[in-house]
């Protein structure tokens, strides 16, 4: 019945007022409000949660708060990894992005901390981070994407330096610190021998085989590394040494041009002499003595032994021989003191023996 009042008619009445039907009618209301927010379900998309309701604030927790037919983009996850816009997601449009992803070497910040970290950052613009391989992050002309050129370095970041530039294979080239590209066991990695040579390009030869620093070593002809006296052109000294290593002791101490301190002259019929020096060559034992002046005498040859000095000459004119004899020592490097003796024999005519002190310096 479309009636308002009780009846007795068993079927329940559509009314709001009781009647004495058997059956309940049907009194629940959509403007109930179950959660107790202030909205009815027929308005409040979810009347069990009180913080769901037209108006309400949306929180970031993947649910429409606010009743506006679906939560907003920053709490949708919309590229599936798990994390929101809201949630700290930086890209939400790239799975790769997201706080709890790791770091890989693509330029973007991965894990959304705000920092790019300096392996995938590019300081000198030429495309490449280090993580991707640029050996030089500070130099534009260095990347694995940069033709390699003869200069000593790695341009293109491959490890090896100059590559396709290199003669002998030993991995370094001519044009860079490779001081013999003919020669694979010469570069700059290579360990010296002792052989004469710079091994190791350093400038330096045997360097490493030197023990006593004077240049040389045994293997190119130090006759004594442990002397720096001693070594291949090195001064002879008087020291009873080998100092030059040409296989005679002292030799060559005394060479050279020597002055008289006063001039010797002597003139007789078989000689007419004027010595004002002598041209010495030391060759230790062997000693010569070869007269400076005018219509001097033959060069004088004999023996030296340390210090002492003793050469003597002998020549025939006509009928009269002529014997010279310098007898004495050099007193230092630089002097020397000898008697000179003169003797005749045969027929010298008023040529008479004399003996003369002589003093050399140089």
């Amino acid at each position: 019945d479309d009636d308002s009042a009780d009846d007795d008619d068993a079927v329940n009445d559509d009314d709001t007022a009781d009647d004495d039907d058997a059956v309940d009618d049907d009194d629940t209301s959509p403007d109930y409000d179950l959660d107790g927010d202030g909205y009815p379900s027929s308005v409040d998309c979810n009347d069990s949660a009180p913080w769901v309701h037209p108006g309400a604030t949306e929180l970031c927790n993947g649910v429409d708060d606010d009743c506006d037919g679906s939560p907003p983009p920053s709490e949708q996850d919309l590229d599936g990894d798990g994390a929101m816009a809201c949630a700290g997601d930086c890209d939400d449009f790239d799975p790769s992005v997201g706080p709890a992803e790791p770091e890989i070497c693509d330029g973007v910040d991965n894990n959304c901390d705000g920092f790019l970290p300096s392996n995938e950052q590019d300081p000198d613009g030429d495309g490449y981070s280090t993580c991707e391989g640029d050996c030089a992050p500070t130099d534009p002309f260095t990347s694995p994407a940069t033709v390699e050129t003869c200069d000593g370095t790695d341009e293109n970041c491959d490890g090896v330096v100059d590559e396709g530039f290199d003669a002998d294979g030993d991995g370094y080239s001519g044009c860079g610190a490779d001081c013999d590209d003919s020669d694979p066991s010469v570069n700059p990695g290579a360990p010296e021998a002792c052989d004469g040579e710079d091994q190791d390009c350093d400038g330096f030869i045997d360097e490493d085989f030197d023990l006593d620093g004077d240049g040389w070593t045994t293997c190119d002809g130090d006759c004594d590394d442990g002397d720096p006296t001693v070594a291949p052109g090195a001064p002879e000294l008087p020291d009873g040494l080998d100092n030059d290593c040409d296989g005679s002791v002292d030799n060559g101490l005394y060479d050279g041009a020597w002055t008289l301190v006063s001039a010797y002259y002597y003139t007789c019929s078989y000689l007419a002499a004027g010595v004002t020096g002598f041209d010495v060559l030391d060759l230790a034992p062997g000693l010569e003595f070869d007269p400076i002046g005018s219509s001097q005498p033959p060069t004088l040859t004999g023996s030296l032994s340390g210090t002492s000095i003793n050469v003597a000459s002998s020549y025939v004119s006509g009928s009269c021989t002529v014997n010279n004899s310098l007898v004495g020592q050099f007193t230092s490097i630089n002097a020397f003191s000898a008697v000179l003796t003169i003797n005749f024999s045969g027929s010298c005519g008023n040529c008479l023996a004399q003996q003369t002190l002589l003093l050399g310096t140089r």
